[in-house]
């Protein structure tokens, strides 16, 4: 198998607190033999735990790469029992240019997770968090964001467990982070997303779609930040010592979801907001049409009952974006 070339500044096996970068090997007009920085940092002492997070899964998701920058400042390494690895913006050149795919390789790092060694940039960096850091994790969160395009309310992706008494306690544990939904999907082992890459190393892991609309505000960075805090004291990787944590609000879950896309171009006006519950037959958008003096408004409808988990951010709308994902 091709050797990936990624190499690590900092040894994961070494106690205490480590910080660095990953280096990218990348050749090109402005450096030819130069290298692209991507940030880890590892919080290490005696047995316990490993858990992986991530940031930056797509560069123009911010919660993420803010909540965990802030904490490799803030996590004091006497108080972990474990291992806790950051990486706070994993396609580092996605979020250098505040774009949601790599400006290098055009690559999709949620879609780049195929357990093999590729050609560009951006499955070198699936790779290794598959096979040199998840391949040691007991535990996963992935923090994303509706980016750009979406607005998400604090939500929990989650994947079933086949075998039903783990299930039980996947599902207790969903519940004690406290997003305000949850949704379920079926295990995926053969899938590209990191949650795919995690069930293949048997890695217990959680999405975490935490607002978006390509801004931070400080109401949704305080409730992620609570939600990161408690999945570090849940999995017992870090003794906070606040007793607090497991007072968490209500998660109402979903086993099922759709997502509507728009079947014409034109400007989007949202006549729902995410949060709301929806109807079947219920008006869902308005798609106007400025560029034509000759062409009404059109309606689009909903197809389902459920409730809005996120919507579309933007305005200008073509034939299969994304509006509505609806949890169902």
């Amino acid at each position: 198998m091709r050797k990936n070339p990624i190499e690590s500044e900092i040894d994961l096996n070494k106690d205490g607190r480590h910080a660095g970068f990953l280096r990218i090997p990348w050749s090109s007009n402005r450096s030819a033999y130069g290298w692209v920085p991507v940030p880890i940092a590892s919080f290490k002492n005696g047995e316990g735990p490993c858990v992986l997070l991530l940031g930056g899964n797509h560069g123009d998701e911010y919660e993420g790469q803010v909540l965990l920058s802030e904490l490799i400042h803030t996590l004091d390494v006497d108080h972990v029992r474990g291992q806790i690895i950051i990486i706070p913006t994993a396609n580092a050149p996605a979020a250098n240019a505040d774009c949601r795919v790599s400006p290098l390789d055009g690559g999709n790092l949620n879609r780049s997770f195929t357990g093999q060694v590729g050609d560009g940039p951006t499955s070198w960096i699936a790779h290794y968090i598959e096979q040199e850091l998840l391949s040691r994790s007991d535990y996963m969160l992935d923090i994303h964001a509706g980016g750009s395009s979406l607005h998400y309310l604090p939500t929990l992706l989650c994947i079933s467990e086949e075998n039903a008494e783990r299930h039980k306690e996947r599902q207790e544990f969903a519940a004690k982070l406290g997003t305000q939904f949850t949704l379920w999907f079926p295990s995926d082992t053969d899938g590209v997303f990191s949650s795919s890459a995690a069930a293949r190393q048997g890695v217990v892991n959680f999405t975490f779609e935490a607002g978006g609309s390509g801004r931070l505000d400080t109401k949704t960075v305080i409730a992620a930040r609570d939600v990161l805090r408690r999945f570090l004291h849940l999995t017992r990787v870090y003794d906070s010592q606040e007793e607090n944590l497991l007072s968490s609000p209500e998660t109402k879950q979903f086993e099922d979801c759709a997502l509507m896309f728009s079947p014409i171009g034109g400007l989007f006006e949202a006549l729902v907001e995410p949060g709301d519950v929806i109807r079947k037959g219920q008006p869902a958008a308005h798609i106007h049409h400025v560029e034509s003096v000759d062409r009404k408004i059109d309606t689009l409808y909903f197809d389902h009952d459920g409730t809005i988990l996120c919507r579309r951010t933007y305005a200008r709308t073509v034939h299969g974006d994304c509006l509505y994902q609806i949890g169902i």
